[in-house]
């Protein structure tokens, strides 16, 4: 009886757990030597068929050569980094 009880308590710390997760805010820094004035963009697929791409974050590299993307981290997934002009 003692090791049904400690389960189901353990079970319900687990759910309680799951239920109260949220997202969490993450970056990204860099430099990129003489990048100076190229966008870089954060994105992800919304659709792997299409290849249909959300663009997440982006930013203009500045005159130092140094960016910073922001972005959610709700779940896990793929995340593609464009860099270009």
């Amino acid at each position: 009886m003692m090791k049904f009880s400690k389960l189901i308590l353990l079970l319900s710390l687990f759910f309680l757990i799951i239920t109260n997760a949220q997202a969490t805010e993450g970056s990204l820094e860099g430099k990129v030597n003489q990048g100076v004035g190229y966008v870089i963009r954060l994105s992800t697929y919304t659709d792997r068929l299409s290849f249909h791409e959300q663009i997440i974050d982006q930013q203009v590299v500045d005159t130092s050569g140094s960016f910073k993307l922001s972005f959610d981290i709700a779940d896990i997934q793929e995340q593609i980094i464009r860099i270009g002009f």
